[in-house]
């Protein structure tokens, strides 16, 4: 896929979560099984994605897609991001750098209400999910502090 977006460079990406088949070194397996997960970037619909993947994968015997989400954004504009950019910033003293979240969230079904989300959080996300998560407690910390200024600055009804 050759679509871009300003959030994600890569546009889209792979996770090859599992694979497996056969059952002896010596012989060539009469199957393989694969699951992948595929991101993409807003721009694209899932349509489009499964669309490209079964011509990608059409000597595949059988292909079965459990699930598809569309990809969203919320505006850099919109007052949870203008907000948490805010108090990011005054708690934590740097200037806030936007980027795409490459992965399914929770976040999904609340944009599906019609709300504004942003996904944010403390660690690496390249490590998330892996055998060596892990988070340091100063990140932690630092959350803390952003999401105590975050409730402050929020606006009153």
């Amino acid at each position: 896929m050759s679509h871009r977006h300003p959030l994600f460079p890569k546009g889209a990406w792979v996770n090859l979560g599992r694979i497996e088949g056969g059952y002896d070194t010596m012989i060539v397996p009469p199957h393989c099984r694969m699951e992948l997960d595929l991101g993409f970037a807003p721009g694209l619909s899932a349509e489009e994605v499964i669309r490209q993947t079964e011509e990608a994968m059409a000597e595949a015997e059988r292909i079965f897609i459990t699930d598809a989400w569309e990809p969203w954004e919320t505006a850099e504009d919109a007052e949870v991001v203008r907000v948490l950019q805010r108090a990011y910033e005054t708690a934590v003293g740097q200037r806030a750098q936007f980027t795409g979240m490459p992965s399914w969230t929770d976040a999904a079904n609340i944009v599906r209400k019609g709300i504004p989300a942003v996904v944010f959080g403390a660690g690496d996300l390249a490590v998330a999910h892996t055998w060596h998560e892990a988070v340091r407690l100063t990140e932690l910390e630092a959350l803390a502090q952003v999401l105590a200024a975050l409730i402050r600055l929020w606006p009153r009804v």
